[in-house]
């Protein structure tokens, strides 16, 4: 994998971490050789590393793992709804043609910005275009209850 692109994933999983992102991961069992192909929590990442992910208690590497994100436009009208009231429908909305997020960024604070990406990573929303990337994979309906 390219550097760039080990970047994008390790600053986008970092972000992610404390919402409990899903992740399809695979690889070789140490000692016994067989190979798993599992879906499990992120719980750590150790940004120095060549395999810097752990999840369930084993350390994968950036070809073994791909996070379950959701695409922008499988937004709901609902969660359009809350992210315009809580984000403020006057500089910030989203364009279901375009499928991107627009902010008037004459008007927006600057800690509005950062509460923004908050939601949307709370919510797995794939901003950055990982799946389009081939660096995650889209959400399996129902992987994450949102309600919990």
């Amino acid at each position: 994998m390219e550097k760039d692109l080990k970047e994008l994933l390790l600053k986008d999983l970092c972000c992610r971490l404390p919402y409990k992102v899903k992740c399809k991961y695979s690889g070789e069992i140490p000692m016994i050789g067989e190979v798993t192909n599992n879906i499990g929590v992120l719980s750590n990442i150790y940004v120095d590393k060549e395999c810097p992910f752990e999840i369930n208690g084993g350390i994968y590497g950036f070809a073994d793992v791909k996070p379950y994100l959701r695409s922008m436009s499988n937004m709901t009208e609902e969660e359009e709804k809350e992210m315009l009231k809580a984000f403020n429908v006057y500089y910030c909305y989203y364009d279901r043609i375009n499928n991107e997020i627009n902010i008037d960024c004459d008007s927006f604070e600057p800690n509005q910005l950062g509460n923004l990406l908050d939601w949307l990573n709370e919510r797995h929303f794939d901003y950055r275009g990982l799946i389009e990337k081939n660096l995650a994979l889209e959400a399996l309906k129902g992987i994450y209850n949102l309600n919990d």
